[in-house]
């Protein structure tokens, strides 16, 4: 859902233009996702706060993009990530505590979880994205989230045994179509913007031969 939001809010937030086939992408990358999770819900059956807490983050990473564009301080991304951190730990911290979950158990398994989870989605994925911000179009680096449904499924079917069917692979290959459609749209852009047009002599000279 983000890089739909995301590009729907680019425009009047930043003063942003979605191309037409940028948009195009972004529905074929959509399709692809909901194709992706409609093959692997079958035997999903957690708690609905599982549910609401991945939408709650979404929206404040929403929010935290918009905000980190439109501020004139760019913070590094040690920094940023300091902050995603802290806050959202004070935040499980009060959730595992209303849930009488507060100590932790003592198994490998969840510290091994723990520990993978904090290098890889935290600090890995999270640094990745603010390091991109600032160097790749909002749209783009958004589109790019479209791979994670595709990511998270290949690792559960080489990890846990989950199966991937037709319909995920078709996910797969909508996903992948939609992000491509998406950056080369983005680049053919960014080089037409970065070609010089005609110098003001060559256009008076042309003007005048007119």
């Amino acid at each position: 859902m983000q890089p739909l939001v995301v590009a729907t809010l680019v425009g009047p937030l930043l003063g942003l233009r979605v191309r037409g086939a940028q948009w195009a992408g972004l529905a074929l990358g959509a399709l692809g996702v909901v194709l992706v999770v409609r093959s692997q819900i079958g035997g999903a059956a957690a708690h609905p706060l599982a549910y609401v807490l991945p939408v709650l983050a979404m929206a404040c990473l929403i929010v935290g993009t918009f905000v980190e564009r439109r501020s004139r301080v760019r913070m590094p991304v040690v920094v940023t990530l300091t902050v995603h951190v802290v806050v959202t730990s004070v935040a499980l911290v009060v959730i595992a505590a209303a849930m009488g979950t507060l100590v932790p158990p003592a198994s490998l398994s969840f510290w091994t979880a723990t520990v993978l989870s904090a290098v890889v989605p935290t600090l890995g994925a999270y640094g990745l994205y603010w390091w991109l911000l600032r160097r790749v179009g909002i749209t783009t680096l958004n589109a790019l989230l479209f791979l994670v449904a595709p990511a998270t499924a290949l690792t559960g079917a080489m990890f846990l045994g989950e199966t991937l069917t037709f319909l995920t692979l078709a996910g797969f290959a909508l996903c992948g179509i939609g992000v491509a459609v998406v950056l080369v749209v983005e680049a053919r852009t960014t080089r037409a913007d970065a070609e010089p047009g005609p110098s003001a002599p060559a256009r008076s000279a042309a003007s005048m031969s007119s």
